[in-house]
């Protein structure tokens, strides 16, 4: 059976930031699972999941390791593009969950509404113990930018590297 999960439920105004998630001792996200309530019209979703971002802060860290919207965290932008593998999925109905395998040694994770509409939101991060010494894990890093990099804010803004291979040899 999978560990318990540290679930919560909310309203996030716009410019709001909640915090979803918190620990301050070692162990690993192993899944996270979101629900949110999705406008009836397609462009307000995709609105709405632009404009949701998740930010996730390791060991006390001051920039984010993971910015990014939350269709595009959980692979399915623009909007909500139904499908299934292992580490990501979404549903048609606003349910969206990962099971990226994301080690700490403390941890926070919030969402940021950059939009003009509450959302409503049910979040549930489950996690467990690790099986080795932190150090001998990497830390998960995700950072989001579309072809325009002038949308996010600063310092997240960075330049537009679309390197496909590099390699020696």
């Amino acid at each position: 059976l999978p560990p318990p999960a540290d679930s919560t439920a909310f309203k996030l105004a716009p410019s709001q930031t909640v915090t979803i998630f918190e620990k301050d001792s070692p162990s690993a996200i192993t899944g996270w699972t979101l629900k949110l309530k999705l406008p009836e019209d397609v462009d307000a979703r995709r609105a709405l999941l632009m404009n949701l971002v998740v930010q996730m802060n390791w060991d006390g860290g001051d920039k984010p390791a993971v910015w990014a919207p939350l269709d595009a965290f959980f692979g399915t932008q623009p909007g909500v593009n139904p499908f299934t593998t292992y580490p990501t999925g979404v549903e048609e109905d606003g349910i969206f969950w990962c099971r990226w395998f994301m080690p700490f040694k403390s941890a926070r994770i919030t969402l940021l509404n950059r939009g003009a509409e509450t959302a409503e939101v049910a979040s549930a991060v489950q996690v467990a113990p690790l099986r080795r010494p932190i150090d001998a894990y990497g830390r998960f890093h995700a950072k989001w930018h579309g072809d325009d990099p002038e949308p996010l804010p600063e310092p997240e803004r960075q330049a537009i590297d679309w390197r496909v291979l590099h390699a020696n040899g």
